[in-house]
């Protein structure tokens, strides 16, 4: 073997083994890793649709709050929402939904919410407003802040 043919062997297989060790690489780890960020990116979607409907429910609920709380007064009754409420109902399937996509904090941060709106139906009906409505308004702040948070997105004090 001359000493060309030799420098030809000496490069040529190195970058032979290289090739077929990035390919191997590439095959073995590719579809593992583009899962993976797959399934962040379609958590994060499915994350950020139930935020949305979260605060879209929770909207309407505070909306027909302050709706009913001056028909309450005239009618001196305690402000509430029927069981049967498309928003209460709607409010009731978010539920599930954030305790598995989300945190704890933002799990408690919602269920102090849905106490706070099941406290109005049974508040005393001479109650002034601040103590009836904006409690709710509150909860419904934390909870939003707290599911924000959770998906990294700042939210302005």
């Amino acid at each position: 073997m001359t000493p060309a043919e030799s420098s030809f062997m000496t490069t040529l297989i190195p970058v032979f083994l290289g090739g077929v060790v990035s390919s191997l690489l590439t095959l073995l780890l590719g579809q593992p890793v583009q899962h993976y960020f797959w399934r962040r990116q379609r958590l994060a979607e499915r994350q950020l649709a139930t935020l949305d409907e979260f605060n879209k429910v929770t909207a309407q609920v505070l909306d027909h709050c302050y709706m009913d709380y001056d028909t309450a007064a005239a009618e001196q009754r305690a402000p509430r929402l029927d069981q049967g409420d498309p928003a209460l109902l709607a409010l009731s399937v978010l539920q599930p939904q954030v305790r598995a996509l989300f945190s704890a904090s933002s799990k408690e941060a919602t269920e102090a919410l849905v106490d706070q709106l099941v406290a109005l139906g049974s508040s005393v009906p001479d109650k002034p407003w601040s103590q009836a409505v904006a409690p709710i308004a509150q909860a419904r702040e934390r909870a939003l802040r707290a599911l924000y948070k959770d998906m990294g997105i700042p939210l302005p004090n």
